[in-house]
C-alpha cells in the first residue's frame, strides 16, 4: 500500500490517512481516520500518574523508604503497580520523562529530607532539602530516564528526624509521573 496522502482536522481532533492500494494488485482505496488517542494507543506512548491514597505513609528516621504509591489517575498501557511493588515497569524501550513528589505532614526545623527515583533497584537521580521548621512541605525531583523493555522505577525517600514523620496522601501530594517521550 502506498499512503497517497494525509490531514488533520483540528475541529475535530482527527487524522485521516487515505491509502491507495498497488494498480498491479488491483487494491482498493481505503480512509482510515485516527483521533490523537488512537495514535497514541497504536504508538502505545506510557502516561502514568500514580498517587498515595487513603492514608499517610510512615517514614522511620534514617531508612530509605520505598513510597507506597497505592493508586492512579491514569495509566494508558496498564504498567503501573499499584498494589504490590507500587512501580513502573516498561513496556517499550524508550525515553522517560519521570517526577517525583513527596508531600511531607511536619517535620523537625533543619531536618534533612531526601528523595530518589530508582532504576532496576539503583538510585539514579535524587534530591534533597532541609526543612524549613516544623511546617509541611514537599520534595520533588524530576528526570529523563532511558529504559530498555522491563526496566522498573520506583520513589523513594529518606529523613533524618529522629523519630516516624509521616507523607501525605492525597493526589495533588504525594504522587509520582511518568511520560514516554516522542523520541
Amino acid at each position: 500500500c502506498i499512503a497517497t496522502s494525509l490531514s488533520y482536522d483540528s475541529g475535530t481532533n482527527k487524522t485521516t490517512i487515505n491509502v491507495v492500494g498497488d494498480s498491479l494488485v488491483n487494491e482498493t482505496i481505503t480512509s482510515v481516520l485516527l483521533s490523537l488517542s488512537d495514535m497514541e494507543a497504536i504508538i502505545g506512548y506510557s502516561k502514568v500518574r500514580a498517587y498515595r491514597s487513603n492514608s499517610e505513609q510512615i517514614v522511620q528516621s534514617f531508612t530509605w523508604t520505598k513510597v507506597q504509591l497505592n493508586a492512579k489517575n491514569y495509566d494508558t498501557q496498564n504498567e503501573f503497580d499499584s498494589t504490590t511493588n507500587y512501580r513502573f515497569t516498561a513496556k517499550k524501550s524508550g525515553y522517560y520523562l519521570v517526577i517525583g513528589s513527596i508531600f511531607w505532614k511536619s517535620s523537625v526545623d533543619q531536618c534533612y529530607h531526601g528523595i530518589y527515583i530508582s532504576k532496576n533497584g539503583n538510585p539514579v537521580t535524587d534530591g534533597s532539602i532541609r526543612s524549613p521548621g516544623s511546617h509541611s512541605f514537599a520534595v520533588k525531583v524530576s528526570d529523563v530516564i532511558y529504559l530498555e523493555t522491563n526496566d522498573y522505577l520506583e520513589l523513594w525517600c529518606f529523613q533524618l528526624g529522629g523519630f516516624n514523620l509521616n507523607i501525605g496522601n492525597g493526589s495533588d501530594l504525594t504522587f509520582m509521573v511518568i511520560n514516554r517521550l516522542p523520541i
